[in-house]
């Protein structure tokens, strides 16, 4: 479930980057990039609790509930 969370919110940051807003998409993929060479294995930041987490979680949650906010906005 978690990872099918932040394919979710990876695929919103880049659409939210096309329309111009970046940020997400850094966050995310700096976070992506830090687990992918600091972490010794990469799931098991998803089985315990670490601040590794947050380099990725919250960006793609972000993108997630922009993509909302746009979506009962109407743009």
């Amino acid at each position: 479930m978690l990872l099918l969370l932040l394919a979710w919110g990876a695929r919103e940051a880049w659409r939210l980057a096309r329309k111009g807003e970046t940020l997400l998409l850094i966050l995310f993929a700096g976070g992506a990039a830090a687990l992918v060479f600091d972490g010794g294995h990469i799931m098991s930041v998803f089985s315990e609790g670490r601040m590794e987490v947050l380099l990725v979680v919250v960006p793609a949650g972000l993108a997630v509930a922009r993509w909302g906010r746009m979506n009962r906005e109407g743009e």
